[in-house]
């Protein structure tokens, strides 16, 4: 498992124009979050009134149908008023979740919607989320720079665990960084002419373990009824290599917020927070069969677990809070660990 720890700078002139509250938003930042503020409500009406629309179509058909004295109408019916109820019911409650989203009442749910926003989501709305900080401090670190920096971070950490293992061949003696396979494939079932030209994959012998590059594995010799390759090392046939090493595997980014702790500094008007973000990565296997490719999605394990640990600021004005980093921070991982209990890390 990776663990990483940021933690933000401030200058000291940047919090005081923070605790001022007088920095006004630009015309174009401004203009973002005011289109952040409206677009989940619009996806939201549009998603609920076709899905009504759909339901009171079923129950027109299905008042039709009892009409003529079929008994099939008035299941119709039913089905339509439900999906126009269940429908009704949802885009309510997304329309108040989307005007209570990040409540500013309390820093620990501030802290928690902003992570969820940036960290969780597939697609985030940067500028929905920069609802939740400081205005003061967006002219600090602005709309574009928040979301190249939330994004970079993301791609950072796949980078990272796309390459934390390492292939040699035990022919050539070529070496590779990248990850190996969950599960163990028939290396015939692979396109050789993919396997040549792009020289990406190790397949590794079921009987002993060693591992073989592409361009090697396919010069072995193919011997027998059923023209195999036999392991230079064990002499065993390749039938089935126990894996392969990819060496560009294509991952996929899950996050959960596990842990918001907040501590008062001074007086509970600046409050430290601090989020513990859990990052599971997926690994999309492309194994070739004769000359297509599938696509298998299996978890990595501890391999593809991340933890972070982002440390951030709330200041409060009036009765309300606002965060002031909007971007992860500098990376403080090797030098100064986490403050969270070990019983909450491992849990």
């Amino acid at each position: 498992m990776i663990i990483k720890t940021f933690e933000l700078s401030f200058l000291e002139e940047e919090i005081q124009k923070a605790e001022q509250h007088t920095q006004g938003l630009s015309a174009e930042t401004e203009g973002e979050l005011g289109k952040a503020r409206w677009k989940h409500r619009r996806i939201v009406f549009v998603v609920g009134a076709l899905t009504v629309l759909w339901g009171v179509a079923l129950m027109v058909i299905g008042a039709v149908g009892l009409k003529g004295g079929g008994a099939w109408g008035f299941f119709f019916v039913l089905v339509g008023l439900a999906l126009a109820i269940i429908s009704l019911g949802y885009a309510g409650v997304q329309l108040l979740r989307s005007a209570t989203h990040g409540s500013r009442k309390d820093p620990k749910e501030l802290a928690r919607s902003f992570m969820d926003e940036v960290m969780c989501q597939i697609d985030p709305d940067y500028s929905r989320a920069l609802l939740l900080v400081s205005p003061a401090m967006i002219g600090v670190s602005t709309l574009e720079n928040a979301s190249k920096s939330w994004e970079s971070l993301k791609q950072r950490i796949m980078g990272e665990v796309r390459k934390r293992e390492v292939a040699a061949c035990g022919a050539c003696g070529r070496e590779k960084r990248g990850l190996w396979s969950i599960s163990s494939f028939d290396p015939y079932l692979q396109d050789e002419e993919y396997i040549r030209k792009e020289k990406l994959r190790y397949f590794q012998c079921k009987e002993c373990g060693n591992a073989y590059c592409g361009p090697c594995f396919l010069g072995l010799k193919k011997e027998g009824v059923m023209r195999k390759r036999s392991c230079p090392s064990c002499g065993k046939k390749l039938d089935r290599s126990s894996h392969i090493f990819f060496t560009k595997p294509e991952l996929e980014f899950k996050a959960q917020v596990r842990e918001v702790t907040v501590n008062e500094v001074e007086e509970g008007r600046l409050v430290r927070v601090e989020a513990r973000v859990e990052v599971n990565l997926k690994m999309n296997q492309k194994v070739a069969e004769g000359s297509g490719e599938k696509k298998v999605c299996l978890p990595l394990d501890e391999r593809g677990q991340v933890t972070c640990h982002f440390r951030n600021s709330a200041i409060k004005t009036g009765e309300e809070w606002f965060l002031l980093g909007a971007t992860p921070g500098r990376e403080v991982s090797a030098e100064d660990p986490p403050n969270i209990s070990e019983q909450n890390r491992l849990s």
